[in-house]
This record gives C-alpha cells, structure tokens and sequence, in this order.
C-alpha cells in the first residue's frame, strides 16, 4: 500500500509532466506557425508529436511511479497542462517566435557575413572577365570568318582540277 503522502508527491509529479508536454507543445506550435508547413505535413508533425509525448510521458511515470496509471495520474497531467495554458502558454508562445526570429537573423546575417568576400571579388572581376569575354566574342567572330574563307578556298583547286579535267576532254 502505498501512502497518501506518496500519492501526493506522484501527483505533483504528473502535474510536472503536464507542465513539460504542454510546453513542448507549445514550442512545437511556434515551429509551425514560423514555418509554416503544408497540411499533411502539419498533421503527420502532430502525430509525431504526440506518440513521442505519450513515450516521454510513459517513461517518466515509469521512473517516478513504476508506471502506475491511475485517476489521479491522468488528472496530474491534465491539470499541468490545463495551468500551463491558463497561466504562461501566450507568454512563453511569444518567447519562443522572438527566439526564432532572432535564429533567422543570426542565420541571415551570418550568410551575408559569408558571402561578402565572394560579392567583392564579383565586383572586382566583373570589368575584366567583362572585357574578356567582349575579347573572345569579337575573336570567335574572326576565327568564323577565317574559317569560313579557308572553306571557300579548299575548294578552289577541286573546281580548278574539274575544269581542266573538261577541257582536257
């Protein structure tokens, strides 16, 4: 048998346990509204969520009360949510989209802080790849006539054999 003063303290156990999967959910709400992912995404996240809280949960009462699920168990967690909610879900909701905002910034600005060299460098050989490009754009152009010229003149000495293979005849 176990006393009601144990109970007591598996009971304020379990709120805990309800405090902590109410404010996993709520970091998982503000992921979702930062990112904002398609609907079957959004559901398939939910059911991860949840098997993955239910797991957690079922481990804690494992350790705390040799998984023991009574009345007032479930009324623990239920009642930790439920106080989470009422007392600090808005606050620590908001928290938690500032944190993000605050990574996105961290992330953009590190980015910026990583291309920076290669923008410079864009910028210093933008003029001469410009020019050689310019340079081997005229160079192809002469290269196509010379060719081309060269082709015209391959064939003069066939036409000049067939026309004294004629009069020869």
């Amino acid at each position: 048998m176990v006393s009601v003063i144990t109970q007591v303290q598996y009971f304020l156990w379990t709120v805990a346990i309800g405090l902590a999967i109410a404010f996993a959910f709520d970091f998982y709400r503000a992921l979702r509204a930062e990112f904002r992912p398609p609907r079957w995404i959004g559901h398939a996240g939910d059911f991860t969520f949840w098997v993955l809280a239910t797991i957690i949960g079922y481990f804690a009462l494992l350790k705390i009360n040799w998984g023991e699920v009574r009345l007032y168990v479930l009324l623990g967690i239920g009642l930790g949510a439920l106080v989470y909610y009422a007392v600090g879900s808005r606050t620590v909701f908001k928290l938690w989209l500032q944190i993000f905002d605050i990574c996105r910034r961290i992330i953009f600005t590190s980015w910026r802080i990583a291309l920076f060299p290669f923008k410079i460098l864009k910028r210093i050989l933008k003029i001469p790849l410009g020019l050689l490009t310019l340079l081997l754009y005229k160079l192809n152009g002469i290269i196509k006539k010379f060719t081309k010229l060269l082709r015209g003149l391959a064939t003069v000495p066939k036409r000049l054999w067939r026309i004294l293979k004629k009069r020869k005849s």
